[in-house]
């Protein structure tokens, strides 16, 4: 006699799912202030599409939302 092996249903737990905030996108190409020490000397690469400060020498590709606080004070 050959047992049959029995079938278990298996039970997917339920994740909930945490909805994704939208970070505004700013365009960097119209930034006029550097985000990390505020100077004025700052310009926008159009090849490479960063925002580039002559003065601390910072080079922002995106902004965190903590600089674009300091940004939009």
């Amino acid at each position: 006699m050959v047992k049959k092996k029995s079938k278990k249903k298996v039970v997917k737990k339920k994740t909930t799912k945490v909805p994704k905030v939208k970070e505004p996108k700013v365009d960097l190409s119209q930034v006029k202030l550097c985000p990390e020490c505020a100077s004025s000397n700052v310009f926008y690469s159009n090849s490479r599409e960063e925002l580039i400060c002559r003065d601390c020498g910072g080079i922002f590709s995106k902004l965190t939302p903590e600089q674009m606080k300091k940004l939009f004070k």
